[in-house]
């Protein structure tokens, strides 16, 4: 009888070691389930052909240049038209249509539908952060199933939106120069962050130099008349591109001199930051102080399970660095797979935030209350009484 309560006792602690290593690793997994869902590493490219001409985003997809328009091959020009025939297929949250992005500038320029309106968006890299970005709204421009012939051009008197030949809004003070669209080309969703648009997409030209109502309004009728388009004045044309290939994977451009686009094989945005700088990623928002605040949380279980497993085995300083060690090497784990997944941001602000997240929950597992609880679970599991030795404990339960 005595021999087998010492290995009782002896059991004890080392099953509910068992137990919180269980309960550690069921929220590892958990916390890797909720931050890489739905785990689309490899996702394949919704861009496909239409059966006569164009290309259909049915399913979230990118198209490419092949290479990026560079300043030097771009027509001289103060202002710039872009062009565009499409056909939405939804209303609903934020998408990209079309983007101009680079590495430095990923935001150059974008052409966004929120609902039914249409989204200008600009970052210029060389004015402060909080002035950084220009964003101009178009309201009533894009109807979902129906072809839409979109000019965008650039004047002295500011920007114009033209919606089938006719004029949407203008906005004074806002120019596209030629030298905006100098970058890659991105077509069905923003060149640095997943916001995919779904629809069929005819045509894409841009031109070095401004459209008039006249032009924008005859060219209109032109396509009603025949849908095929010729350049109206290949001395200013930048980029022309009809999609009448109807196959492969490159989509050719009318300016040899001019990048032509390629569809892809898998999902993946090439501007996407990966690892970002908690620097260039803070900003004064709810949004962000909402990430902050979760990223936290979600961490907190984490530490305080392992703070607790090594309780009564490790120092309460190695207790505490190996549950924040951990859980910053997890966190930094998942946001490197999250580099590639396209729905995922990877930034090491979520490494430092989930950290913190941690190195809480270690410190409340740490803490008086949950010292005085767990050194009242070693008693009862040891089997311990104050003042007497196991030994005579194990004998008077014998008696």
């Amino acid at each position: 009888m005595s021999n087998w309560l010492n290995l009782k006792a002896k059991w004890r602690p080392t099953r509910e070691r068992g137990l919180l290593a269980s309960l550690c690793l069921v929220t590892m997994v958990a916390i890797c389930a909720a931050t890489l869902w739905p785990f689309d590493i490899l996702r394949p490219n919704g861009a496909q052909w239409l059966a006569h001409g164009g290309i259909e985003f049915k399913t979230p997809g990118i198209l490419l240049s092949s290479t990026p328009l560079k300043t030097a091959d771009l027509k001289p020009g103060r202002f710039a038209t872009i062009e565009l025939i499409l056909c939405p297929a939804a209303k609903s949250s934020i998408h990209t249509v079309f983007g101009i992005g680079s590495s430095a500038n990923p935001r150059q320029l974008l052409v966004r539908q929120l609902a039914d309106g249409l989204i200008l968006l600009h970052d210029d890299v060389g004015v402060p952060k909080k002035e950084r970005t220009t964003r101009l709204v178009a309201d009533h421009v894009f109807e979902v199933g129906e072809p839409l012939f979109l000019t965008i051009s650039s004047a002295p008197q500011g920007t114009t939106v033209y919606k089938n030949g006719g004029e949407v809004r203008v906005f004074p003070g806002f120019t596209i120069s030629p030298e905006m669209l100098a970058g890659q080309i991105v077509l069905g969703t923003s060149p640095a962050r997943y916001d995919p648009w779904l629809g069929d997409l005819y045509h894409l030209a841009l031109y070095s130099r401004e459209s008039t109502p006249a032009e924008v309004a005859r060219r209109y009728r032109k396509w009603i008349e025949s849908p095929e388009l010729d350049p109206p004045d290949r001395d200013a044309l930048i980029a022309w591109f009809d999609f009448a290939e109807g196959s492969g994977r490159t989509i050719h451009n009318a300016v040899t001199s001019g990048p032509n686009l390629v569809i892809p094989g898998r999902f993946s945005l090439p501007y996407k930051p990966f690892l970002q700088s908690p620097i260039t990623h803070f900003e004064l928002s709810w949004d962000y102080a909402h990430d902050v605040i979760v990223n936290i949380l979600g961490f907190v279980p984490l530490g305080f399970l392992l703070s607790l497993y090594w309780k009564g085995i490790r120092t309460r300083r190695e207790a505490l660095w190996s549950a924040t060690l951990i859980g910053a090497l997890l966190s930094l784990l998942i946001e490197i797979l999250q580099g590639f997944i396209p729905q995922r941001d990877s930034g090491l602000t979520d490494v430092i935030t989930n950290s913190f997240g941690a190195a809480i929950g270690a410190l409340l597992a740490q803490s008086h209350l949950f010292s005085a609880w767990f050194a009242r679970r070693e008693s009862i599991s040891t089997a311990t009484k104050p003042g007497l030795p196991v030994q005579e404990q194990i004998d008077s339960r014998t008696r």
